[in-house]
């Protein structure tokens, strides 16, 4: 789906309502927000929806100028409203990454969560991350539960401050690689 930046507001929104998975085993395309905390993944999930709704949407609550994660738990926020009709795009909001690995997202629950093992409400451990044995861990996951896009939230005026936490991004993006690859082969 290409969506034109000539396009008016009205008619992005028509040309995303319009859109539909070409897939009968993808109910819905998920799209992984990954940022550092503050960066306003949770914001963008309130902007979309703010569009499409016409009104100020506060689904979830974030904090650009905190130094701690606002979202503690693995969200799954459908795009769209119950009066208007619900888009086929799942937006997927997480705890902010952090330098240091004991704050923060584990980087391992990103790369098990791309793959479709992590349900909705998942409470994130910066020490620990999610293992087989947890009710919130997904063991056979399908197509449609897999994140189908990975999308990085940078704040543009801390990114010289950024040097380690690319390094972060880089783990999880060669991940996301090994699963393309993997299912090519499949």
């Amino acid at each position: 789906m290409y969506v034109s930046p000539s396009l008016s507001q009205g008619e992005m929104v028509n040309t995303l309502k319009a859109f539909n998975i070409r897939d009968d085993k993808v109910k819905n395309l998920n799209i992984f927000l990954c940022g550092p905390i503050g960066a306003g993944k949770s914001s963008i999930i309130n902007t979309i929806n703010s569009i499409l709704e016409g009104q100020i949407s506060v689904g979830y609550q974030g904090c650009l100028d905190s130094s701690v994660s606002q979202t503690l738990q693995f969200h799954e926020r459908q795009v769209g409203n119950a009066k208007d009709g619900f888009l086929h795009l799942v937006l997927n909001d997480t705890m902010g990454l952090e330098i240091d690995q004991s704050n923060g997202v584990h980087t391992d629950d990103i790369i098990t969560a791309l793959k479709g093992h992590i349900k909705e409400g998942y409470k994130f451990d910066p020490q620990t991350p999610i293992d087989e044995n947890s009710t919130y861990y997904r063991e056979n996951p399908s197509l449609s539960d897999r994140m189908h896009c990975l999308v990085y939230v940078i704040p543009a005026d801390k990114i010289s401050l950024m040097d380690e936490f690319f390094q972060k991004l880089k783990t999880i993006r060669d991940a996301a690689y090994e699963m393309g690859e993997s299912e090519l082969e499949e």
